[in-house]
C-alpha cells in the first residue's frame, strides 16, 4: 500500500514539472553562408536555416550605416538573395536575420560582419547555354538553358520580337515559344548582362507537322 501511495506521489510531482517547466526547443539558426556569382555590379548571397522562415540582408559600404536591405518572404530552408546595382571595386558587408512566427535571429558573424569584394568593370560577354533542336513534330518550342545571373534575355522568333525577361538566378526558362508550322523557323537570343555587355545565339528548328506516309510500289 505504502509502495502504490508513493508511486502516486511521484507520478503526480512528475505531472507537476511537466506543466511548469518549459518544454525546450532548438533555436532558429542561420548557416552555410555564402558569396557566389559576384560581379562588378551584383553578388548572389545563400545561406540556409534549420526551420522554414523569412529573411532579410543588410548591407552596404559602411559598417556603421548597412543602409541598404533585400527581403525573402517566403518561409523556406534554403535562401538566396541577388544583390543588384553594387558598385565596381568596392567592398561591401552585410549581415542576415531570419524570422518566424514565434522566433527572430541576427547573424552578423559576431559584431564583424560579412564582407565581399565586386570585381572591377566587367567588359566580358555573357554566355548563353542553350541547346534547340533542328527538329521538333510540334509549334511550340520549350527553351530552358543557363546565362549569366541579372542578365536580360530577349528572344526573337523569325526576325520578331517575342519576349524580353531578366533572369535574376540566370536560370533561362522560355515556355511555349510558338513556331510557324511545316517550315523552318530562325530563333535569336540575345543576352545582355547588368554591365551592357552583349551576346547572341541564332538557331534553325524545323517544326514538322507532317504525318509520315508510307508508299508501297
Amino acid at each position: 500500500m505504502k509502495i502504490k501511495n508513493l508511486n502516486r506521489i511521484m507520478a503526480l510531482i512528475l505531472i507537476e514539472l511537466i506543466i511548469i517547466l518549459p518544454v525546450y526547443s532548438a533555436a532558429l539558426t542561420i548557416s552555410n553562408i555564402k558569396v557566389e556569382e559576384v560581379s562588378d555590379k551584383s553578388a548572389l548571397v545563400t545561406w540556409q536555416t534549420d526551420e522554414a522562415a523569412t529573411t532579410k540582408v543588410n548591407y552596404g559600404r559602411d559598417l556603421i550605416n548597412l543602409n541598404k536591405t533585400e527581403s525573402d518572404v517566403v518561409l523556406v530552408r534554403n535562401h538566396s538573395v541577388l544583390l543588384k546595382n553594387l558598385d565596381k571595386s568596392t567592398a561591401y558587408f552585410f549581415e542576415l536575420s531570419a524570422q518566424t512566427a514565434t522566433e527572430k535571429v541576427v547573424d552578423n558573424n559576431t559584431g564583424e560582419f560579412y564582407k565581399f569584394v565586386t570585381l572591377a568593370e566587367d567588359t566580358v560577354a555573357p554566355f548563353i547555354d542553350v541547346e534547340i533542336p533542328s527538329f521538333v513534330d510540334t509549334n511550340e518550342l520549350d527553351i530552358v538553358g543557363m546565362t549569366e545571373i541579372n542578365t536580360l534575355i530577349e528572344l526573337f522568333v523569325n526576325g520578331q520580337a517575342v519576349t524580353k525577361t531578366t533572369f535574376d538566378d540566370g536560370e533561362v526558362t522560355l515556355y511555349g515559344v510558338n513556331l510557324r508550322p511545316n517550315q523552318q523557323n530562325t530563333i535569336l537570343i540575345r543576352a545582355i548582362d547588368a554591365a551592357g555587355n552583349t551576346a547572341e545565339k541564332t538557331f534553325n528548328v524545323f517544326s514538322d507537322l507532317v504525318d509520315p506516309r508510307i508508299t508501297l510500289t
